[in-house]
């Protein structure tokens, strides 16, 4: 009889922890603001994971797909984006013509400009295609612009137009 009733407490308990787990997953990703949404095309994302390191080192709250999406709750994925911009005080867009030519991009990038005033988006051309990006999205040119994949450069340009205490690269 004791045996019976270990199992059926063990089990309850089981079966809490795994509800208590699933609610957790959900709310997690929908209960933060950010400093910053880091917004890139997958083909990009090298540099994008290097400044989204960077700025998580520098105690920056930061919102990168791959940290907040991919790992969590991949069927969510739209939601969690459209979430994050909306809570988020700056936004960062690593823009080329791969990036303009994305449809998952173009949203992010009208969500930015919709949403944040021009000072708050930062422009990171990788490279600089001026003609596409800034074509479709000519509110592009009323935001601080940075050219090329220089880490040091980048993060000097993110501090000067954010006043955000970079922690100097090791």
């Amino acid at each position: 009889i004791y045996l019976d009733r270990f199992w059926n407490v063990a089990s309850g308990f089981t079966f809490f922890l795994g509800v208590m787990d699933s609610q957790r997953c959900l709310v997690t990703p929908f209960t933060t603001h950010w400093d910053v949404f880091i917004s890139y095309k997958s083909e990009d994302v090298d540099i994008a994971r290097r400044v989204a390191d960077q700025l998580i080192a520098s105690g920056l709250k930061v919102w990168f797909a791959e940290y907040q999406v991919l790992l969590k709750n991949y069927d969510q994925f739209q939601q969690a984006i459209d979430y994050g911009i909306a809570h988020c005080d700056y936004g960062i867009a690593f823009t080329n013509d791969r990036y303009i030519n994305s449809p998952y991009c173009t949203l992010e990038i009208k969500q930015l400009l919709e949403r944040l005033p021009p000072q708050k988006i930062l422009e990171i051309m990788v490279p600089k295609q001026e003609p596409l990006p800034h074509q479709k999205y000519q509110a592009l040119g009323d935001c601080h612009g940075f050219v090329g994949t220089n880490l040091p450069g980048i993060l000097d340009f993110i501090h000067q137009h954010t006043g955000w205490e970079i922690l100097p690269l090791e």
